[in-house]
């Protein structure tokens, strides 16, 4: 099914931007394997040859077709002379473009992959850092990881693996697959909740909700934001993740 959505995205943004487009690629785990009907999105990557104002509309579109899972339709584009400098002037994060620059199945254009640079360490982990603020870190997201008890399967893993994600990515610099980054945890003798971690990768495979050990997330969160506050060199985002961290015990 996640497949159908990009065949039918793929056309509709040929349509919509002509010669414009040079290249789209399967991105995510439809990419590099691992897809799980149940959570996974799908991820498309667009290279233009400059940017353009219609993307987002036309992606509405297409989340709203009806077509199953269409919903879960990500869309992330840029001019190829910006992924080429390694500042996309589009809708292209770091660990996007690494997944591009790794694993990027080209599914209509030119092949680009070649010419394009790999993001540092650094910039993945400041990054990967800011937007588990933005997911996590709101007051909505801190209000799942008190109480995630009933939450979707999809809103679930995102809670658990996430930080396991990009724990991983931030220890190796390679993209945070989600078999290699539970690995890579599990095998950490100082890291707490390896049952909720087993469970939440079991559960993107089609396991219950109910198995999961709710009370070990906020350990896990705990160990994620202690690792990152070190490993960041930004006084501001390392301020914002320790006010995350005292929400989790004293919600705003």
């Amino acid at each position: 099914m996640g497949k159908v959505v990009l065949t039918t995205a793929v056309t509709a943004y040929r349509d919509a931007l002509g010669d414009r487009l040079v290249s789209a690629y399967a991105l995510g785990s439809l990419a590099h394997g691992g897809f799980a009907p149940a959570v996974s999105d799908v991820d498309l990557g667009l290279v233009l040859r400059e940017p353009d104002s219609s993307i987002e509309g036309v992606r509405d579109e297409l989340k709203a077709s009806g077509i199953p899972l269409a919903e879960r339709l990500s869309v992330f584009w840029s001019s190829l002379g910006s992924l080429r400098a390694g500042r996309p002037d589009g809708r292209f994060p770091a660990h996007d473009r690494l997944d591009l620059a790794d694993y990027g199945a080209l599914l209509f254009g030119t092949e680009v992959r070649d010419s394009l640079p790999r993001p540092g360490r650094a910039e993945l982990v400041e990054e990967g850092a800011a937007f588990a603020l933005r997911l996590l870190g709101s007051p909505a997201g801190i209000a799942d990881c008190l109480a995630p008890q009933g939450l979707s399967p999809i809103r679930l893993t995102k809670l658990v693996l996430m930080p396991v994600r990009l724990l991983y990515t931030a220890a190796t610099g390679e993209l945070g697959l989600t078999d290699p980054a539970v690995e890579y945890y599990l095998g950490l003798p100082d890291a707490p909740a390896h049952d909720l971690v087993r469970a939440a990768n079991a559960l993107r495979h089609g396991g219950s909700p109910g198995t999961l050990p709710h009370g070990e997330l906020l350990k896990l969160l705990r160990h994620y934001l202690n690792y990152q506050q070190k490993a960041i060199g930004s006084p501001a985002l390392v301020a914002a993740l320790k006010q995350w961290e005292r929400n989790l015990t004293s919600p705003a």
